[in-house]
C-alpha cells in the first residue's frame, strides 16, 4: 500500500477501481456490512489522502458507505 501511495502522491490524477467481485456479489445471502470487503476502504482513504485529485470507480450492483461518519453500520 506504501507503493501505491508513493505513486499516486507523484501522479497527475490517482485512479481507484475497486468493489466486489463474484465471491461476495450475489443474490440470496446479505453482506454482514456496508464497507468493502479486505483493505479497500483504507486504500481508497490513503490514496486520496495522497492525491487529491482522486478518482474512485466502484464495481457493485449493491450500496457501499465508505465514509465511518456517514454509515449507519459500523465495521465489526
Amino acid at each position: 500500500m506504501v507503493s501505491a501511495e508513493k505513486l499516486a502522491a507523484e501522479s497527475d490524477v490517482a485512479i481507484i477501481v475497486a468493489g466486489l467481485s463474484p465471491d461476495w456479489e450475489s443474490e440470496g445471502s446479505d453482506r454482514p456490512t456496508l464497507h468493502m470487503p479486505g483493505p479497500q476502504d483504507e486504500l481508497i482513504a490513503r490514496i486520496a489522502k495522497a492525491n487529491p485529485n482522486t478518482v474512485v470507480v466502484i464495481q457493485a450492483v449493491s450500496p457501499f458507505c465508505h465514509l465511518p461518519s456517514s454509515c449507519p453500520y459500523r465495521r465489526r
